[in-house]
């Protein structure tokens, strides 16, 4: 899959386009819908994903972002959905476009799109006032097909990346996950933490939390870890460990039947599973040690 940063380096191409349209932050089961779509087209046209370098109501509200996916996760995904080329575009150089200017300019001449695909609650143009049926009129004068994709429901709702980051917000990762499609997870290198679990006789590996991606609710998560292309069940604690009088939230996990060995600086993925309960402070280290055995006992019951 090729990847460009804006819909000018896509023209040089002079491949003609179908287009999915949208932000597809998380990559969840709607969303899919919409890629698949545009990938049963690739045989006559060049599948694309047109998206935005940032979110665009981060850009919008001037906040920092809480998105479900980096960009690089993203990119991997859609790469393995078999999209030929992503564009990841400045959305502050579109965002004050009119809906006749992003259909001329964007679709028409620099992507050179005859088919367009979207969600059912695609909006675009200055202030999103412009929607499908905008679009349908817009796109037709100009022979460009569009396809809206019909919701994804779960438990009777659209399903959506506000839904998903509020049950995650919430805890509720079971949920979340089942309108992913996956296992929602966090990425990074295994770093020294204050080597308080070795104290407890329960070593673990430490990872930051990723930055822009949503933290998810304070607590214990039944989880499965990716070590150098093995998986572990794991008992992942996200917070700020107020026991120990930690500041800063971070991701630490305790590695069920895993060999202890040096992986500082090795890359791992922790994927959430359920949720188990949320953190709390002890009053003592000894009482921390009995809840983390506890914990453990918990989630190997579960896995078995």
């Amino acid at each position: 899959m090729r990847v460009f940063n804006s819909t000018k380096e896509y023209e040089e191409t002079g491949l003609s386009s179908c287009v999915a349209l949208g932000f597809f932050d998380g990559l969840h089961e709607g969303h899919k819908e919409v890629i698949k779509s545009t990938v049963k087209e690739k045989d006559e046209l060049s599948s694309v994903v047109l998206t935005f370098e940032k979110s665009p109501a981060a850009v919008l509200k001037n906040c920092e972002q809480e998105l479900l996916l980096t960009n690089a996760k993203k990119a991997e995904m859609l790469e393995k959905m078999c999209v030929n080329s992503t564009v990841f575009a400045d959305f502050s150089s579109i965002m004050n476009m009119s809906a006749e200017q992003f259909v001329d300019e964007i679709l028409d001449k620099e992507l050179k799109a005859e088919k367009v695909f979207c969600g059912f609650n695609y909006h675009f143009g200055k202030s999103g006032k412009a929607d499908t049926n905008t679009l349908k009129k817009l796109c037709e004068k100009r022979g460009i097909e569009v396809i809206v994709a019909k919701p994804v429901l779960f438990e009777d709702e659209a399903v959506s990346s506000t839904r998903i980051r509020n049950a995650i917000k919430s805890g509720e990762i079971k949920k979340a996950n089942s309108m992913l499609g996956y296992d929602f997870s966090i990425t990074g290198v295994v770093e020294k933490g204050n080597e308080i679990g070795h104290t407890l006789s329960s070593p673990t590996v430490n990872i930051e939390l990723e930055t822009g991606i949503i933290v998810p609710k304070f607590g214990v998560y039944k989880t499965k870890v990716t070590v150098e292309d093995f998986t572990y069940i794991g008992a992942t604690n996200i917070g700020v460990h107020p026991t120990v009088g930690e500041c800063s939230p971070i991701c630490e996990t305790y590695l069920f039947d895993f060999e202890n060995k040096d992986i500082y600086g090795e890359k791992i993925t922790v994927e959430l599973l359920d949720f188990i309960r949320e953190e709390k402070k002890f009053d003592s280290k000894e009482e921390l040690k009995i809840q983390i055995e506890e914990d453990k006992k918990l989630i190997f019951t579960m896995n078995n």
